[in-house]
């Protein structure tokens, strides 16, 4: 008994010292507890062991820590937070945070999944993984919050006197920790009763943060979420304006283009019923004069008939027709052949001769490509014809830098849909337009562009392949407009190419809208003598019975030119040659490009083929009245065209009476040569009633016929007739004026 009191004492004593150790003196606490304090005390003396006794062992399973557990206390101390984890060497310790001493180990090897232990106690020594780095975390078994996570680097297996050695510092360091862990476990005792006090400050300020935080959050999510919607919203506002902006644009281009349609429709309709009246009432006018003449001086009519050339006598040059000079490539051209009307193409480039900075034109001020070119041509008796090209496929870039581009299967071009792109184009030809577009020089204008060569397809190697996106309908009519707007007195050709079916859906519809828009508008063909592709890129897709018949396609030779390219293509043949001639009414070939199985075929046949493109016009007889001073004459007149195509220039037929090498008198007739259409054997007649001047005198003169252009541009025509004098005059014939 005495024994066990002693005990207690000692115990006692134990317990006021570890009190000591406490912020406040022992007999502070004493006088502040009172009774019920030193009753504690001694319940603690004499019915608990003191803190250092307890068991602090270790448990690698849930078994094992239940047969090793401590006693359970009835005395439960509250334990927060998670475990603060250490390790020395390859041992863990942890701070005690579980009411029950119970712990779960989290274990991370490289290259398998998390595993998991129950353990009793704050110490462990896990399995060694040897050369691997092992990461660890341990928790409450009965809490969620993970310790840190700390991580044992494990040496590669070692021989056994090695691994001795490192048990026993194992060991070592295993009771040094556990000796750490005790100081640390009775510090942290010591300190929780204070940390007791500071927690009920600390948590209200702690708690006050995290609503702050929580409420900045928030606050930020809502700006954030409302910056969204508002840039959202700001984007689709833009977005639908511009559609709307380029919906409004092209329904005003189509509508302007409708409008202009319908206005020239009906400009034709009235003109074409003018002309008709004018026609019945010249010709009832001419009847009642001649039935007058004959009536007062008999008939007495004088006809005169020229003498026509053959279609086998050499080539009879004319602009507008016929074989045109291609950038000087003549080494197909049969030898000597006339070359009249120049074509300019690869040598003008847009970036470096019409516009070497946004909106710089050097051309309106100093002379350059296009004027070398109008020379060259003037040269030749001919006219200019040219092309403005963006993109050919390959090759530096034909467009300005700050044009807008896009870029597929590795060809970088201009975004053809783009604002961008039809300005440019548009001020380009504006620019082009107050220099050239009323200059009599210029004869046909390629309507290009859009498209590999300007050729208005996208096909930068072979129609087997299609890149990009194709201009839109709507854009395609702008673009066209542009330069029939620049140049209302030349003749504007667009590619043929624009036909492609294989580049649907926009086509074939741009072409019949185009030609729906401008009436004046020709074409340009780039398979001359060779079978092009059955889905586009001719016009024979247009003609009645194909398969997207479209008449006014067809028929648009009447009253605009088509020219042709030869195609070096190995199908390419004379036969095809003349074909395409005859079927398709082409008024001018190139000398370029010229497969040479062409031109080596047939020589003659060859020669056929060029003589026959365009017009060759005829004056096979004129008969005039008795002419008297001060009275009415009669000039009936009948021509021929024995070609495919008419002249598309206003070309003026005038009679004469020459006196010498002086003109007495002259007249211009009211024929239009461009409505001498192929006569195919049916000659044209035209008559002409004119009043000779009252004071011509009387004698004999010489009739004579010229064919003039009006502009002065052009040398007279040359007639598929002979005796033509130096001036481009026939002279027909000698008759006396009574």
């Amino acid at each position: 008994m005495i024994t066990r009191f002693g005990t207690r004492i000692a115990a006692l004593e134990s317990c006021f010292s570890t009190c000591a150790q406490d912020r406040a003196p022992i007999t502070a606490r004493i006088t502040k507890t009172g009774l019920a304090g030193i009753a504690a005390m001694l319940a603690c003396a004499l019915g608990a062991a003191p803190a250092a006794a307890r068991p602090q062992g270790t448990a690698r399973s849930v078994q094992a820590g239940a047969q090793h557990a401590p006693p359970r206390s009835n005395h439960r101390t509250r334990v927060t937070g998670a475990a603060r984890l250490t390790a020395v060497g390859e041992l863990l310790s942890w701070t005690a945070t579980a009411r029950h001493n119970h712990y779960v180990l989290r274990v991370k090897v490289p290259g398998a999944g998390p595993s998991y232990s129950m353990l009793v106690g704050t110490t462990d020594t896990p399995a060694a993984h040897p050369g691997l780095t092992v990461g660890y975390q341990v928790r409450a078994r009965a809490r969620r919050s993970w310790s840190n996570e700390v991580w044992i680097t494990y040496p590669p297996r070692a021989a056994e006197a090695g691994r001795q050695a490192s048990e026993d510092a194992r060991r070592e360091t295993k009771e040094a920790v556990e000796r750490e862990a005790r100081e640390v476990t009775e510090r942290e005792a010591r300190a929780r009763t204070r940390e007791k006090t500071e927690h009920e400050g600390t948590g209200k300020a702690e708690r006050e943060a995290k609503e702050k935080a929580e409420r900045e959050a928030k606050e930020r999510a809502e700006r954030e979420a409302r910056e969204k919607a508002e840039r959202e919203a700001k984007e689709k506002a833009e977005r639908e304006a511009k559609e709307r902006a380029e919906r409004e644009a092209r329904e005003k281009a189509e509508r302007e283009a409708r409008e202009r349609a319908e206005r020239e429709a009906r400009e034709k309709a009235e003109r074409e019923a003018k002309e008709r009246a004018e026609r019945e009432a010249r010709e009832k006018a001419e009847r009642e004069a001649r039935e007058r003449e004959e009536a007062e001086h008999g008939k007495g009519i004088l006809t005169f008939t020229p003498s026509v050339i053959p279609l086998s006598a050499p080539e009879i040059p004319n602009s507008g027709r016929g074989l045109y000079d291609w950038m000087g490539e003549h080494s197909m051209t049969p030898a000597g052949w006339p070359l009249v009307d120049y074509y300019l193409r690869d040598e003008l480039s847009w970036p470096r001769d019409l516009e070497t900075s946004k909106g710089v034109y050097p051309f309106l001020t100093t002379p350059g490509v296009i004027d070398s070119a109008l020379a060259k041509a003037q040269a030749k008796g001919g006219k200019l014809r040219f092309r403005v090209m963006a993109w050919m496929g390959s090759g530096s870039p034909r467009y300005p830098s700050y044009i807008p581009t896009m870029t597929s299967s590795g060809y970088t071009f201009p975004d053809w849909n783009s604002e961008g792109w039809l300005t440019a184009w548009e001020n380009l030809w504006k620019a082009l337009g107050q220099k050239y577009g009323s200059d009599p020089r210029v004869g046909e204008v390629d309507t290009s562009g859009y498209g590999a060569w300007g050729e208005w397809h996208m096909c930068p190697s072979s129609c087997t392949m299609t890149v990009g996106s194709h201009i839109t309908t709507a854009n395609g009519v702008r673009m066209v407009a542009a330069v029939v707007n620049a140049f209302p007195k030349a003749h504007v050709v667009l590619g043929t190419s624009a036909a492609i079916k294989n580049e649907a859906p926009l086509q074939p519809p741009l072409m019949p809208a185009i030609i729906k828009a401008f009436p004046t508008v020709g074409f340009h063909m780039d398979n001359f003598g060779a079978v092009a592709p059955a889905d586009g890129n001719n016009l024979p897709y247009a003609k009645p019975g194909a398969a997207v018949p479209d008449a006014e396609i067809w028929e648009r030779w009447k009253t605009a030119p088509v020219i042709g390219e030869w195609w070096n293509q190995s199908n390419a043949t004379l036969a095809n040659a003349k074909q395409t001639e005859e079927e398709q009414h082409v008024a001018l070939i190139g000398s370029g490009n010229n497969p040479s199985q062409i031109w080596k075929a047939n020589p003659a046949q060859y020669e056929e083929i060029l003589k026959r493109a365009g017009f060759r016009d005829q004056l096979d007889r004129v008969e005039v009245t008795p002419l008297l001073a001060g009275h009415a004459a009669i000039v009936t007149s009948t021509w021929e065209n024995v070609n495919v195509a008419p002249t598309y220039d206003p070309w003026e037929v005038k009679y004469e009476l020459r006196s010498g090498e002086s003109v007495a008198w002259s007249a211009t007739s009211a024929l239009d040569l461009r409505k001498l259409l192929p006569t195919e054997g049916k000659p044209l007649k035209s008559t002409d009633t004119f009043t000779l001047p009252i004071g011509l005198p009387k004698g004999n003169y010489i009739l004579a016929v010229k064919v003039v252009d009006p502009t002065g541009a052009l040398a007279p025509m040359r007639l598929a007739d002979t005796g033509r004098t130096s001036d481009g005059a026939y002279p027909l014939g000698t008759l006396t004026v009574g």
